[in-house]
C-alpha cells in the first residue's frame, strides 16, 4: 500500500519514482515499471534508522543510488540509500554549520556533475555542495544576498544549465543569474525585474532552462515568460 501523505515534490530514475511526503515527514518508493499500474515499493520515515525528514515545503532528487532531501523543517541535507529501492535507508546527511554549509531551512536544489546546488531560504543564499562522494557532501562555496550584487531574498526555485544558475525569488519579485562555471567561486552575473513592454516580474516560481532559453512562470497574472539569456548580463524577455 502506497504511502501518500501532502505528496509535494517528486524525482524519477529507471523504474521507480521517489515522492516526497510533507505530511508525514516520509520519502514513497513507487515501482513504475507498468506505467498503467503503479506500485508501493519502499518507504522510510523521518527519525528511521537516523533520517531526518521534516519536508516543509522540501525538495528530493535522486542521483545513482542515493536520494537526495531538503526541507524548510530541519536545517539538514538528507541522504538516502536508495541501491535496493524496496529498502531505503538513511545512508547520511550534512548539517548547517558543517565545514562552513550554510543550510538553515534548506529549500529546493539542482544538481550537476558533482555538485549540488542548495537555495538556503533562511540564510539568503545559494550553498554548493561537492557530492563526488555521494555520501560525503563537502561544502565549496556559499554566495550570500547582496554579495557582489546578487539579489538572493528568499530565493526559491533553482535550475543549473551551462554553467549558469537561474533563481527565482518570489518575494522579491527577480530572477537572479549566477555563474557557477566554477563552483567554488560563485558569482553574480545578471538580473531580471522588469520589461519595457511586458511590465514587472511578479512572484516568479518556477524556472527551467531549454536551450539558451530560461523559462519563468509567475504566478501573479498566471504567466509564462521566455528569455533571451546571450547575454546573461542583460536577459531580455523574448515572449510571455
Amino acid at each position: 500500500i502506497s504511502v501518500l501523505n501532502v505528496p509535494f515534490g517528486l524525482d524519477g530514475q529507471g523504474n521507480f519514482l521517489y515522492i516526497a511526503n510533507q505530511g508525514n515527514g516520509s520519502v514513497e518508493v513507487v515501482d513504475i515499471t507498468n506505467p498503467t499500474q503503479p506500485k508501493h515499493a519502499g518507504y522510510i520515515a523521518d527519525g528511521q534508522g537516523g533520517a531526518v525528514l521534516k519536508i516543509l515545503y522540501g525538495a528530493i532528487k535522486v542521483r545513482g543510488n542515493y536520494v537526495y532531501v531538503t526541507g524548510r523543517g530541519a536545517p539538514v541535507l538528507e541522504i538516502i540509500d536508495v541501491t535496493d529501492p524496496y529498502k531505503p535507508v538513511h545512508a547520511n546527511l550534512i548539517a548547517d554549520g558543517a565545514g562552513g554549509a550554510s543550510i538553515k531551512n534548506p529549500y529546493r536544489f539542482d544538481y550537476k556533475d558533482n555538485y549540488l546546488y542548495i537555495l538556503s531560504y533562511e540564510d539568503n543564499a545559494l550553498e554548493i555542495l561537492d557530492i563526488t562522494n555521494p555520501v560525503y557532501p563537502v561544502h565549496v562555496s556559499t554566495l550570500f544576498d547582496g554579495q557582489g550584487g546578487a539579489r538572493l531574498t528568499r530565493p526559491h526555485i533553482i535550475k543549473v544549465s551551462g554553467g549558469y544558475a537561474y533563481i527565482t525569488n518570489y518575494y522579491d519579485n527577480n530572477v537572479e543569474i549566477v555563474d557557477v562555471s566554477n563552483p567554488k567561486i560563485p558569482f553574480h552575473v545578471g538580473n531580471f525585474m522588469s520589461d519595457p513592454t511586458y511590465g514587472t516580474i511578479l512572484t516568479p516560481h518556477g524556472v527551467g532552462v531549454i536551450g539558451q532559453y530560461p523559462i519563468v512562470t509567475s504566478r501573479t497574472g498566471d504567466l509564462v515568460w521566455t528569455f533571451e539569456a546571450s547575454n546573461v548580463q542583460a536577459p531580455t524577455v523574448s515572449s510571455v
